[in-house]
């Protein structure tokens, strides 16, 4: 501030060097306003500098005047920067490497430290020393070397030019996932325990052991359909979401065709696990065929106890009975040998003299 003797205009000139030059003048031009208490305000200097200045004034007659050099000291900076805490991010992160970025309110180096424990250390500094340039967007690209899918823990430094330092709060990004999610262990045909018969043309079922991923989870499962493991030629590969069970409808499958489930897990990075079939289940619509009795139909029995031996076409439990009732009435102790397989055996007993009929009922695992 000054005063004149009459109504003149308002400069400053000023620089930090004694006995000129003054560089910067404030305002260029000079405020053209016809004044005797002048003021004129001075912004964006530096801390701790001594600074030389002159004062300029004009009257209406277009006489000016230059004061003598005065100076003044500006104080110290005390202040450390500011680091806005919702600038602060990681991103283009991949498997091994990532960038920090964050704002400070005024101008200020960039560093960045970090390690893999929550709440510290942070062993790693980047760049260490902290970069010279002052900025107040702040970017740093940790070195490579980082692991993969895994959580490092990193806060950011920032310093302004009087040394005044800043440490954010601190903050986590997980590197990418480069391991796949584990193996699916087991699938099952049907609903539940697994069979080997379906006695459906138009719908097939499957459920399987869940997956894992600890880095990225997993995120969901396919499943496709064929004719021999790990086939597509009947269902192509097909998004189950995260469940772990499926059954597919509006199929048109062939009897006496086996069919079998593969499937396989994603995680959260899309990699994905190596597949797994399950053992299959067959179509099965029909009842099973007898053949090949012996003693054969018709057949004169020198005793009343005969083992009749024959063939199914298909593995079968059957029993046998002297009256002409279906296997569920059939008595559960009249069941023949060879339960579950192609060759049957029944040991009849009770039969009487002349003639007698034996009643065989064969049921598969489906009829």
């Amino acid at each position: 501030t000054w005063d004149t003797d009459e109504p003149a205009t308002s400069q400053v000139e000023y620089g930090t060097d004694n006995g000129g030059p003054y560089p910067n003048k404030v305002p260029d031009p000079a405020d053209a306003t016809m004044l005797t208490n002048h003021s004129i305000l001075l912004t964006g200097l530096n801390p701790s500098v001594t600074y030389y200045y002159r004062v300029v004034s004009t009257d209406a007659g277009g006489y000016s005047t230059t004061s003598p050099q005065h100076d003044f000291n500006t104080p110290a900076d005390t202040t450390p920067p500011t680091i806005d805490p919702a600038s602060v991010d990681a991103i283009s992160i991949t498997d091994s490497q990532a960038t920090i970025v964050w704002d400070t309110n005024e101008v200020a180096t960039s560093q960045v430290e970090y390690g893999r424990d929550l709440g510290g250390p942070y062993p790693n500094k980047y760049p260490d020393p902290a970069g010279a340039a002052l900025v107040s967007s702040h970017s740093v690209t940790l070195p490579g070397g980082l692991v993969g899918s895994t959580t490092y823990y990193y806060r950011v430094i920032s310093g302004d030019g009087a040394e005044n330092y800043t440490i954010s709060d601190e903050y986590e990004f997980i590197t990418e996932d480069t391991t796949p999610p584990a193996d699916i262990s087991s699938v099952s045909d049907g609903t539940g325990a697994d069979i080997d018969y379906t006695g459906s043309t138009t719908e097939l079922s499957a459920n399987w052991t869940p997956s894992s991923d600890p880095e990225s989870g997993v995120a969901k499962y396919l499943y496709a359909i064929g004719t021999s493991p790990g086939a597509t030629d009947t269902v192509d590969w097909t998004d189950n979401g995260p469940s772990t069970s499926t059954t597919k409808t509006g199929l048109t499958l062939t009897e006496g065709q086996m069919y079998y489930f593969t499937v396989k897990a994603e995680n959260g990075a899309g990699m994905q696990s190596n597949t797994t079939s399950s053992d299959g289940q067959k179509v099965d619509t029909t009842p099973p065929v007898q053949s090949n009795w012996n003693p054969a139909k018709g057949s004169l029995l020198g005793t009343s106890s005969p083992v009749i031996a024959f063939d199914t076409d298909e593995n079968a439990t059957c029993r046998w009975s002297l009256t002409d009732d279906d296997y569920d009435s059939m008595p559960a102790g009249n069941e023949c040998g060879g339960a579950g397989t192609l060759n049957q055996s029944c040991n009849v007993t009770g039969m009487s003299d002349g003639s007698e009929i034996v009643y065989i009922a064969c049921m598969d695992s489906l009829s």
